[in-house]
């Protein structure tokens, strides 16, 4: 946290410099980017007058500006305390303190070469703050990967002597020393380890690592001797025999890691077996190799290294029947199908003439077959084994069956294949998706009367099926559409008591209410809203209830009591903070894993470290602690709502909302679903951050607003992400007008799938139109958005200036 501006700074009369142009500094890019001095202008360091001490006591203005600033950098918004600043460089050269701070906010935005620009040279670093200049320049030039001056300038701080010396300081000092080759290093680590064993452990490992790269055995041998944080050692098993590897003498690397193989796991058993018989081949053992490959294979069939023992033994063994068939799966479980298949033909090739035939073997050989493109042939397996196929396996052939000819684009054969499974197998999922899906694409055309049919059917097929429950919540909503709101309320009561139990329980009881009013018949719908709330008092569809009521959304629970932490959780906590201080996640990774299992000693040690989590950013983590915790059997109240719910961040979300006039407790809900307000959370289609904003998205925002030197990590800052996102949220809710799961789609979904569903009849009345999005994902995805509004209402809506 930044300290106040003092009124006052005392400066050295004969440390004047000049520093590169503030205006200029926009153009530096985040994260280490080179940037030319020479094209930087010249400017003035302004508050150095003449005679053994100068003022720099800032003007009224310029000092609320400068606090403007720091505030901004207190609250976790950098970027937007740089573009204080650089408009206020525009009127003059900024003072020591001001430039500090503009220092300060630009690494705190990742934009370190910038903040190096500012610092390089400036002779105020030890006069400010205690020398907190001194510190950001190490900082910055260990980001620019200078290591020899970063690891001096970390020295050069340490020795200006002010109070206790930060233990993350002399971490990230022997780290440099070690990147930077010096013999300082490793006494360094040694004086480390007796003042902070577990974080000097995940220093040491990183050392050990660059040692093993370097092929340097010995100095590995030693670095390890330091580390004492047993998953540290852990990590580092092989990095001895790594090092001989990097060295090129495969004997000793053979050597080591059989000297270790009594002590492993029978996972890096297998696994350092497997590097032997590697080695071995290299250095022409076959026999060796293959024993080892055996050896290895017969310890671990599935992972990695079974999957090149697979192969080794295939290649150069000659297995027998049944080992080859283990060696099929092993390949296909790897991807290599060509030799899965061959391995899988060894083993029906080995069958007795008058053995049994496998049929799943079979059913796996028309799998290989199709994978390697030989579909054809796959077909021609699969007609075979339908001859005598019955019962389950029938299924699962006609499935496989199904997939093969999509592949191959044939819808004919998809369709003929799709109704023998309606027909042979009419009370399967697979018979009531089809069915589900046939009504589905009928609806997008219009035809209600033919879905509606369909939908009944699907309905009726397996009433316990999900897409049987969602075919009859399609029906009713066919019915309301017609205005038939007898037969609507007829399907959503026969759901509610046919299956009380039903997932879609909530979704039945909410769409009767519907209906009944409709019917005017309000004692009917009251009937069904008071049970909706008291069975499933957070649902999405308790809040439309409330909608539905006109009045506000409310939950009935205690606020909740403290828990009581235990005693070893602040220690850890503090190891972890330390960790993150000093940038070592992998150990920071570490000890949330052995938290989070030691805290199943009790629900209170838990719930105290869920909270723990959440203050610091690990929001997946307590989220996740949190709903263990309801699901052991704690009763709902407030505060573990809080923990399952969270909002970290708060201020920036605030700010940038009343700048853009956007509801904050809306963008809550949208980042609580997208990320679940985890800053650096990427998905598997690429998206980033708090708002999940895809980096080719997000280039584009920071182009116009403004973001220069972006790069796809920029989306890991909360602060850009918050920023990006919000207005592509701004783009899409004023291209999409005022339905908000219309805007929400798109959001979601892409503008280009949101303008095809807004041409859906349901469009005017955004509940029932959210009911009609045709992605299952979607659908969720907008429900949940407008059931964490309701409910961020609750807990945080009370907040000062919500």
């Amino acid at each position: 946290m930044l300290v106040g501006l003092p009124k006052e700074v005392d400066l050295p009369a004969t440390r004047r410099r000049t520093q590169g142009s503030v205006n200029n500094l926009e153009e530096c890019e985040p994260r280490g980017a080179n940037l030319k001095r020479a094209l930087l202008l010249p400017l003035l360091v302004a508050g150095v007058g003449v005679g053994p001490r100068a003022s720099a006591q800032l003007p009224g203005a310029t000092e609320a500006v400068v606090d403007s600033a720091r505030s901004e950098v207190e609250v976790g918004r950098p970027w937007h305390a740089t573009r204080i600043l650089r408009r206020l460089a525009g009127d003059g050269p900024l003072h020591p303190p001001a430039l500090l701070l503009l220092a300060e906010a630009e690494a705190g935005w990742g934009n370190w070469t910038a903040a190096l620009v500012i610092l390089d040279e400036a002779a105020w670093l030890d006069d400010l703050y205690d020398g907190r200049g001194r510190l950001l320049r190490a900082r910055a030039l260990e980001e620019s990967g200078r290591w020899g001056e970063a690891a001096d300038g970390y020295t050069d701080y340490l020795n200006l002597g002010h109070g206790r010396p930060s233990a993350a300081t002399r971490l990230r000092r022997t780290h440099a020393l070690d990147q930077a080759s010096r013999e300082e290093a490793m006494p360094d680590l040694r004086a480390l380890a007796r003042a902070e064993p577990v974080a000097a452990s995940w220093v040491a490992l990183q050392m050990a690592r660059r040692a093993s790269e370097g092929g340097d055995p010995d100095r590995v041998r030693n670095v390890l001797a330091v580390i004492s944080d047993p998953a540290a050692l852990s990590r580092a098993w092989n990095l001895v025999a790594r090092a001989h590897l990097a060295a090129g003498d495969t004997t000793a690397a053979v050597e080591s890691y059989g000297v270790m193989l009594p002590s492993l796991s029978s996972g890096r058993r297998a696994f350092a077996l497997q590097s032997i018989a590697e080695l071995m081949l290299a250095r022409t053992d076959s026999a060796g190799a293959l024993a080892a490959a055996a050896s290895s294979f017969a310890l671990r069939s599935r992972g990695g290294s079974a999957g090149r023992a697979a192969r080794m033994i295939l290649e150069m063994g000659d297995p027998g029947a049944e080992e080859a068939l283990g060696l099929s799966v092993a390949l296909a479980a790897a991807g290599d199908a060509p030799r899965a298949l061959r391995a899988v033909q060894m083993h029906i090739d080995g069958w007795d003439a008058g053995s049994a035939r496998s049929r799943e073997v079979l059913l796996d050989r028309a799998r290989l077959l199709s994978a390697v493109g030989r579909h054809d042939d796959a077909i021609h397996e699969f007609r075979s084994l339908a001859e005598s196929a019955d019962g389950d396996f029938e299924l699962k052939l006609l499935k496989e069956w199904r997939t093969v000819r999509r592949t191959q684009g044939r819808g004919d054969a998809v369709r003929t294949i799709d109704e023998w499974i309606v027909e042979r197998f009419p009370e399967s999922a697979e018979a009531v998706a089809v069915i589900f899906f046939r009504a589905d694409q009928l609806h997008d055309r219009g035809d209600l009367a033919a879905a509606a049919g369909q939908y009944r059917r699907a309905a009726n097929m397996a009433p316990e099926v999900d897409l049987a429950g969602l075919s009859r919540m399609r029906l009713g909503q066919i019915h309301l559409q017609r205005e038939e709101f007898e037969a609507a309320a007829d399907v959503y009561e026969q759901y509610l008591e046919t299956l009380p139990e039903g997932r879609r329980w909530d979704q039945a009881a909410y769409w009767a209410a519907r209906a009944a009013l409709g019917l005017n018949d309000e004692a009917r719908a009251r009937r069904h809203l008071d049970l909706l709330r008291r069975r499933f008092p957070l649902s999405y569809y308790s809040a439309l209830a409330a909608d539905l009521d006109g009045k506000p959304f409310t939950m009935d629970f205690p606020e909740g009591s403290e828990p009581m932490a235990p005693p070893w959780l602040s220690g850890e906590l503090e190891t972890l903070d330390l960790l993150r201080e000093a940038g070592l996640d992998e150990g920071a990774e570490a000890v949330v894993d052995r938290l989070v299992e030691r805290s199943d000693e009790s629900l209170d040690a838990k719930f105290a470290l869920a909270e723990a989590f959440i203050a610091r950013g690990l929001t997946a983590e307590g989220v996740g602690l949190g709903w263990e915790i309801r699901a052991q059997g704690r009763p709902l109240d407030l505060r573990l709502l809080r923990v399952t719910y969270p909002f970290p961040y708060r201020e920036i979300v605030k700010r940038e909302a009343a700048e853009r006039g956007v509801d904050p407790i809306f963008l809550a809900a949208l980042i609580r679903q997208e990320s679940a307000f985890s800053a650096a959370i990427r998905s598997r289609a690429g998206a980033i951050g708090l708002m999940q904003v895809m980096p080719e998205t997000g280039r584009e925002l920071a182009r116009a607003e403004g973001v220069r030197g972006f790069t796809a990590a920029s989306l890991e800052l909360p602060e850009i992400n918050v920023h990006l996102g919000t207005r592509f949220w701004i783009d899409m809710s004023r291209r999409f007008g005022a339905n908000m799961p219309l805007a929400l789609t798109a959001y979601n979904a892409g503008p280009s799938r949101a303008n095809r569903w807004r041409n859906f009849p349901e469009i005017v009345d955004p509940s029932r139109f959210t009911e009609r999005i045709p992605f299952t994902e979607t659908r969720g995805y907008v429900k949940s958005i407008q059931r964490f509004l309701a409910l961020y209402r609750v807990l945080y809506g009370e907040d000062a200036g919500f």
